[in-house]
C-alpha cells in the first residue's frame, strides 16, 4: 500500500514568498530620500501660511482699532486689548499662536507688533507714529513681516 503525499512538492518559485532584506532596505532608503526632499518645502509653506494669517489678523485688528477709537476717542494700548469683551477694552484675539508684542499709541496713530509662534515679528503702523523697527522696510498702513 502506498501512502499519499499530503504536502505538495516545493518548486523553485514557491520558496520565494517575500521580500529580501536588501529589497526592504532599498525601499526604506528611497522613502528616506524622498522625505528629506519634501520636509523642508513643507516647513517653508507652513511659515508662509502663518505670515499670511498674521497679516490678515493685523488688517482686521486695524479695523477694530479704528472702531475702538470712534467709540472711546482714543486708540487701544497693549493693556486695553484682551480676548473677552469688557467695558473700555478692545476684544480681539490673534490666531495661530500669535501674541501681541507691543502696541504704541498717540492721538494721531498707532502701531502694533505681533510675534508668531516661530518667533518671526509682524507689524503694522497707522497714522502719525514712529514706525516699529522690528520689521525692516515697514511702510505706514501696510502690514508686513520680517524677511
Amino acid at each position: 500500500m502506498r501512502c499519499a503525499r499530503l504536502v505538495p512538492p516545493r518548486s523553485a518559485d514557491a520558496s520565494r514568498r517575500g521580500f529580501t532584506i536588501v529589497e526592504l532596505l532599498l525601499a526604506v532608503i528611497v522613502v528616506g530620500v524622498l522625505a528629506s526632499i519634501a520636509l523642508p518645502n513643507l516647513t517653508k509653506q507652513k511659515e508662509k501660511a502663518l505670515r499670511a494669517a498674521a497679516i490678515g489678523d493685523l488688517r482686521t485688528f486695524a479695523s477694530a482699532q479704528e472702531a475702538f477709537n470712534d467709540e472711546h476717542g482714543r486708540y487701544a494700548a497693549t493693556g486695553d486689548v484682551q480676548e473677552t469683551p469688557a467695558p473700555g477694552k478692545l476684544a480681539f484675539r490673534f490666531g495661530n499662536g500669535q501674541r501681541i508684542a507691543s502696541i504704541a499709541t498717540t492721538r494721531t496713530g498707532w502701531s502694533a507688533e505681533v510675534r508668531l509662534a516661530s518667533g518671526t515679528m509682524c507689524a503694522l503702523a497707522i497714522g502719525v507714529i514712529a514706525v516699529p523697527t522690528s520689521v525692516p522696510g515697514l511702510v505706514s498702513g501696510i502690514p508686513a513681516c520680517e524677511p
